[in-house]
């Protein structure tokens, strides 16, 4: 599938008015709930850089956030987790026939 700005756009909208982006959102809301929570394993509180700034304003405007995983390993982890669970429970046949649909 298509990743450009236009085509992610286009399945927001077609999702949307399919009423899957709900799921989407719920799946999205964990994923960030997670990563934030303290006390987790894998979460913000535990990267190296958040241990070495402890600044969460600081870490949340970086731009090191979204570089590597040389900073923020545990996003990564939580991003992987969070795919794998979504391909688990994510109502596929449906969002393909609204892609196709749309597209």
């Amino acid at each position: 599938m298509p990743y450009a700005p236009k085509d992610l756009t286009a399945a927001v909208i077609a999702f949307s008015e399919g009423g899957l982006l709900k799921h989407v959102g719920d799946d999205a809301v964990t994923l960030v709930d997670d990563y934030l929570t303290n006390g987790n394993d894998d979460s913000l509180f535990t990267e190296p850089e958040f241990q070495k700034l402890k600044d969460l304003n600081a870490i949340l405007k970086s731009e090191k956030l979204w570089k590597g995983e040389e900073f923020f390993p545990k996003l990564k982890t939580q991003i992987a987790l969070a795919k794998r669970m979504f391909r688990r429970t994510a109502p596929v046949p449906d969002m393909r026939r609204i892609l196709q649909a749309a597209g």
